[in-house]
């Protein structure tokens, strides 16, 4: 079985390079410039992959923007991979909860509620549409990522920053869904077995906590004391998704906790 992960030097696509156990390509730019429609159909050509994970992507660090160039950037890159779908067996989109409108409380969404929103961002915009288009598309598939989180992430992401300065201030204390990376990993593997019987899974935990009991979760596990958690406002949105699909799968998930115990300095 042969794997190509696009985005694959991102945290997410170099995670799932190490840890899905087939023969892995994870090319970068200079060798798979994925706006280049040519460029693109020789190395699915030369290279005779089975399956697409799609990590790559535009404007996910400026997620509020409605710069039009993260759109038709995100969507040019997945055209690329569409059109050339005939020369693989399957496609696995890394999707994200932005899919959903920010305006609104958006509170255990389902997957179906993709189609009755329409995010004004440009980033969310993309992945909507994209995720849109995997459910008309025979053998696309779309794993939808609320947040994410692993021990060998960026200093300056959440849990990490928490556990590296004792401390977090929290602008929003509001009610969002994260999950620990390997706990996606089963879903992947069902969909490449062939054993899933769902096309787009919000891959979310049943629990649901506001980002302060998060932070106090993790603090407890770690010995960190709770005064480091400052809640600056609690004006935002909830931003959590309905688990029932992913619960029909029963697997064993690691959970918060376990993922929370694999952080060191």
């Amino acid at each position: 079985m042969k794997i190509l992960i696009t985005g694959g030097k991102g945290i997410i696509g170099s995670f799932l390079s190490q840890e899905l156990p087939y023969d892995i390509l994870n090319p970068g730019k200079e060798e798979l410039d994925l706006f280049n429609k040519q460029q693109v159909s020789d190395y699915l050509d030369q290279h005779k992959v089975d399956i697409v994970i799609h990590c790559a992507l535009t404007g996910r660090n400026d997620l509020f923007s409605t710069e039009q160039s993260y759109t038709t950037d995100s969507l040019w890159m997945f055209r690329n991979l569409w059109n050339n779908k005939h020369k693989y067996k399957k496609l696995i989109n890394l999707g994200t909860a932005y899919e959903y409108d920010l305006t609104k409380n958006n509170w255990l969404v389902t997957e179906n509620s993709v189609l009755t929103h329409l995010p004004y961002t440009s980033y969310g915009y993309a992945k909507n549409l994209i995720a849109r288009i995997i459910r008309e598309t025979d053998n696309f598939f779309n794993l939808r990522l609320f947040g994410v989180f692993y021990e060998n992430e960026a200093d300056t992401r959440f849990f990490k920053k928490l556990l590296l300065n004792n401390s977090i201030d929290i602008n929003n204390d509001v009610y969002f869904d994260y999950i620990y990376l390997k706990d996606i990993v089963p879903m992947i593997l069902t969909i490449i077995e062939d054993e899933q019987l769902h096309r787009d899974v919000n891959m979310v935990y049943h629990t649901k906590y506001k980002m302060s009991e998060l932070a106090t979760l993790f603090c407890q596990v770690h010995g960190i004391d709770l005064a480091g958690i400052k809640i600056i406002g609690c004006n935002g949105l909830n931003l959590t998704g309905d688990p029932l699909q992913l619960d029909h799968y029963k697997f064993e998930l690691l959970g918060l906790e376990t993922g929370f115990r694999s952080y060191k300095i």
